[in-house]
């Protein structure tokens, strides 16, 4: 057992310690995050320079972070896992760096408590270049002290001093005393000079050209930056900042929104294979922790999470409403997801403020539990406001702030997540949703109660997987093919509402015809709800008083019939102003009384609106 691990030189004591594996043709070497929970392995094998992570998706980390806090007075950061676990072994304080060359700019503040900082990568060609980049990254923020790797007995780096020359903790200590130290490379200051001239940008996203950029975040070493996307090659690159026409865009990997997960953030790539299998990993990742009982609404939900992440292309956006009463799985589906772009949490209970900003600053999709907006409050008020503006690109909220009444904008645009028990009285909201209802699942495989480290990893894999197909699908949707799908019996709201689910998935011509499906139910009972409102029964009394008589109808008749058949008084003035603001007809002033002015055209087409044509 651990024969290979013991050829490398490790007692059983390290091999536990560390939580070492080792399979028939690879090791396994678990990383860890801050709280001793293991995120992802990185895999070697014994007969190759070949490593993989598991599970995949997983970015580039430094080994042994989370003992860095231990660390005060100096540290020796090797090139690999293997080197680093020498020296821990040999009680030196000691981190790993994934290879020459690949240690990230951003890693560098991780490192500002420690009094010295030494660098022992293998003593090849690229490992004293990787060595002298290094040295670099930290000019300005620490000195730096190289260990030379002796070549005796052939060996190249720290693991083969201790196998093949036998090298305790006292010949590294004394090999450590013998460092030399960096001298500053000027050519690194007068880049900094030269770019401390530009103007630095703080985001998380950006399109420059035929470049995307999305910030990607790793919880295991609280480091980040951007992922390039160069449309024209395909080719994805990691970058610190990037420059465009003379502006300098830096990732926003500070916040503490970040950090603290308030806004999730991919923290890389990983490969999907065609959108086809994308859906199947959505479905069985959706499955897997709720159940939704129409297979239609399940397509619609999976389709929306893939338009949450190129919803910038589309100048307006459906809102996703997820109804049902408590112990449905409502509150469950929104956590599940938290997959979708740029995920951010909330509940309609939460301070209106704080929404606005996290909008305005991520522009991600915003989800609210227990959304129920019946309400009249500041809170409500502004969640409303967010949900009136926020389906189209140009969607702005003009508020006033601090106690001085500053008039500052925010934009609002992007895709909304509800979760309620009912839907809202207000028409134009209800015209912006596309609503799944919830039901008690059946089914006993539905877990009760999260496993939260596993439904971190399920998340953070479908995260990556969906950043990669957002890159190579952003620029590819045709945003104008819905058209060959306009459905004339529907309202333009709703058409405008299943346009960018239907180019999202334009092939599929099954979910096309289900999604046209359920809108013509939401539509026909929107209708039915209309012809059943006051303003229809109001409009009924106008067409009846006025069907074969040249007069026009008194409002006061039509006041005594309705208080009559609601057994409620209803007032002359409350029932002229329903008549003026809601239905757009003109009221006059007569000897008999305030008269409805009838114009045929425009209750021909109120008829048709409040679907009262029998």
């Amino acid at each position: 057992m651990f024969e290979y691990l013991k050829s490398r030189g490790f007692g059983i004591d390290i091999i536990k310690k560390f939580g070492l594996k080792e399979k028939e043709k690879y090791v396994m070497i678990p990383y860890i995050d801050q709280y001793g929970i293991i995120m992802f392995y990185k895999c070697r094998s014994k007969y190759s320079k070949k490593f993989w992570y598991h599970p995949k998706g997983n970015s580039l980390a430094i080994y042994n972070y989370w003992n860095l806090k231990n660390y005060k007075d100096y540290v020796v950061i090797c090139e690999g896992e293997i080197d680093c676990l020498t020296l821990l072994q040999s009680g030196i304080n000691a981190v790993g760096s994934p290879g020459a060359g690949l240690f990230k700019e951003s890693w560098v503040k991780l490192f500002s408590h420690i009094g010295k900082i030494y660098i022992a990568f293998d003593n090849d060609i690229a490992g004293i270049e990787g060595a002298r980049k290094l040295a670099g990254e930290f000019f300005g923020y620490r000195d730096t002290y190289n260990i030379l790797i002796p070549r005796e007995n052939q060996a190249k780096d720290i693991n083969d001093l201790a196998v093949k020359c036998g090298y305790s903790r006292d010949n590294f200590l004394k090999l450590i005393g013998k460092a030399i130290k960096y001298e500053t490379k000027e050519k690194k200051k007068s880049k900094k000079d030269r770019d401390c001239n530009k103007e630095k940008i703080k985001v998380t996203r950006f399109v420059l050209g035929n470049k995307i950029g999305e910030m990607f975040y790793s919880k295991i070493d609280r480091s980040g930056g951007f992922l390039v996307y160069d449309v024209s090659t395909g080719k994805i690159e990691e970058a610190d900042s990037f420059e465009h026409e003379g502006k300098i865009y830096t990732p926003d990997i500070n916040s503490e929104l970040i950090i603290n997960s308030i806004v999730k953030i991919p923290k890389g790539v990983s490969e999907y294979g065609t959108t086809k299998d994308l859906l199947s990993d959505l479905h069985q990742y959706l499955n897997k922790y709720v159940d939704i009982e129409d297979e239609i609404d399940r397509d619609i939900v999976i389709t929306y999470v893939l338009l949450t992440w190129v919803y910038q292309r589309f100048s307006s956006i459906p809102y996703l409403r997820v109804i049902g009463d408590y112990g449905t799985g409502k509150s469950r589906l929104l956590k599940v997801l938290n997959i979708c772009y740029k995920s951010i949490y909330t509940s309609g209970n939460a301070s209106e403020a704080p929404i606005f900003r996290l909008v305005h600053k991520y522009g991600g999709t915003l989800i609210i539990d227990e959304a129920e907006l019946s309400r009249r409050n500041d809170r409500c008020e502004g969640i409303k406001e967010i949900l009136r503006f926020g389906k189209d690109s140009d969607g702005v909220v003009a508020r006033c702030d601090g106690t001085n009444f500053e008039v500052k904008t925010y934009k609002v645009f992007g895709p909304k997540i509800l979760g309620s028990r009912r839907s809202y009285n207000d028409d134009a909201l209800e015209s912006r949703m596309i609503n799944i209802r919830m039901r008690e699942t059946k089914y006993d495989q539905i877990p009760l109660n999260l496993d939260i480290d596993e439904f971190e990893v399920d998340s953070e894999r479908i995260r990556s997987k969906l950043l990669l197909w957002s890159f190579r699908n952003y620029f590819r949707i045709d945003t104008s093919i819905y058209k060959e799908y306009v459905d004339s019996t529907v309202s333009k709201r709703i058409n405008e509402m299943n346009s960018p689910l239907i180019c999202v998935r334009c092939w599929d011509k099954d979910f096309i015809e289900g999604l046209l499906a359920k809108a013509r139910e939401k539509y026909q009972s929107l209708m039915e709800d209309k012809s059943l409102s006051l303003e229809a029964e109001i409009l009924k009394e106008i067409l009846r008083l006025s069907a074969g008589n040249s007069k026009n109808p008194l409002i006061k008749d039509i006041s005594e019939n309705l208080s009559e058949s609601r057994s409620k008084k209803l007032s002359s003035r409350f029932i002229a102003s329903i008549i003026r603001d809601n239905l757009g007809l003109i009221t006059n002033h007569s000897r008999e009384g305030t008269i409805v002015v009838v114009n045929k055209s425009k209750l021909d087409k109120l008829t048709r609106e409040y679907n009262l044509k029998n």
